[in-house]
């Protein structure tokens, strides 16, 4: 194969011949017509990937000449498709800020300036992970918290199976009881001494009052 893009790059009518050789053995001449105008390129070869918010389109490579369109659309609205060109110079197409979890589809064609054009590809469906959600970062997360929840645990077994109470007292120490919360409290009871006299005089007189009655 050989790219003649610029050998053959006007409009005119070219006629080429073409033979094989293997070591001293030639085979006969083809002969052809050639005119740029009348081909139609090829439906080009595409791979679509994905890496957080953003979408990755690389296509194969094409000679200078061609540019590269890709139809990109979300879900079924295919009718609203937008057009992204891809100079035959750029290897990857990248579009970002995209929608995370929705499905976004692309297909792609080939057009010359001569105005010839490919047809489209089928169409190349993804969904997008989300920014700073590679497909592999729930997993991990998931794994390694479930390795520290589990050395936490066992470290925690281990603690209270290993540790005596000798030991463990320095961590574990009994602080005393407040003075306001003991049980042992000293009553002492001020009896009125006058009060008592007063009593203990007030039925003798009574006694008497009833006695000179009689």
């Amino acid at each position: 194969m050989c790219d003649l893009t610029f050998e053959l790059g006007s409009d005119s009518d070219y006629s080429l011949r073409v033979r094989a050789q293997c070591g001293s053995e030639l085979s006969a001449w083809t002969t052809f017509p050639f005119n740029r105008n009348n081909m139609t390129p090829p439906v080009p070869e595409i791979k679509v990937m994905t890496a957080g918010d953003v979408l990755l389109v690389s296509v194969r490579k094409f000679p200078l000449t061609s540019i590269t369109r890709v139809m990109m659309w979300k879900g079924d609205e295919e009718q609203q498709a937008k057009a992204h060109l891809m100079p035959a110079d750029q290897e990857v197409l990248q579009v970002a800020a995209l929608q995370e979890g929705a499905v976004y589809c692309v297909k792609a064609q080939v057009f010359l300036n001569s105005g010839m054009q490919s047809g489209y590809t089928d169409s190349h469906c993804v969904s997008i992970t989300g920014p700073g959600a590679p497909a592999w970062k729930e997993p991990t997360t998931v794994t390694l918290t479930v390795i520290i929840m589990l050395g936490v645990l066992i470290g925690l077994f281990w603690s209270i199976v290993h540790c005596r109470p000798g030991s463990c007292q320095k961590y574990f120490q009994k602080e005393p009881l407040p003075l306001s919360l003991k049980g042992n409290f000293d009553l002492q009871i001020t009896i009125n001494h006058q009060r008592e006299e007063y009593c203990e005089e007030t039925p003798c007189l009574l006694s008497s009052v009833r006695g000179e009655k009689t």
